[in-house]
This record gives structure tokens, sequence and C-alpha cells, in this order.
């Protein structure tokens, strides 16, 4: 059985910032319709308006490569506009651990 996996995408915008976030809206709500697809969160640098980090989870690294190797041209299109426009080092990443905070009752 495959594990669940999470994709960390650091980004830095070199391109216009508006245009960015649309094709990453585009892209979020097109990969939030795939199966496999678990969630995402998007944070921005509260210090470097450019800066941002994807975090996207999958119940698995086949389901996320199935989703990619799917998308039709318009998402390519959106894809390749948004490597003109950022510098990007995405990676796939297993859980190790997780905390939640503790009680206190």
């Amino acid at each position: 059985m495959s594990e669940p996996t999470t994709m960390i995408n650091p980004i830095q915008v070199v391109g216009e910032l508006d245009r960015f976030r649309e094709i990453i809206e585009l892209i979020s709500d097109y990969m939030a319709d795939q199966e496999g697809f678990a969630g995402l969160r998007f944070f921005g640098s509260q210090h470097h308006p450019d800066r941002f980090y994807m975090v996207a989870e999958w119940t698995s690294l086949e389901a996320h490569q199935t989703a990619a190797d799917n998308r039709p041209a318009e998402v390519l299109s959106w894809f390749a506009e948004l490597k003109d426009l950022t510098r990007v080092e995405p990676d796939f990443f297993a859980t190790l651990d997780a905390r939640e905070p503790r009680s206190t009752a």
C-alpha cells in the first residue's frame, strides 16, 4: 500500500504578482478535483511579499503523479506560464512525526 505524501514547494515570484496569484488559484482549483488530492495550504511570507510556500497533501505519490500526467492542455499552459513567473523547488516528503497541542485539562 502506498503511503501519503506531502509536496512542499518554496516559491519565489520573479514576475507579476497578481498574475501569479490568478494562476495559483486556477491550478489549485484544478488539483483539488483530482483523485487522491487530500488538502492544500498556501503560505505567504510576512516579510517578503514575493515568497510563498505551497503544501499539498496527497493520498500517495502515485496519485499525484497520475494527476500530473493527466493534465489537459489548458492546465499545462498555466504551469508553463507559472514557470516564467517563479523560481520553484518542489519536493515530496513522508511524515516522520506530528504533534498536537497537549491538553491542559
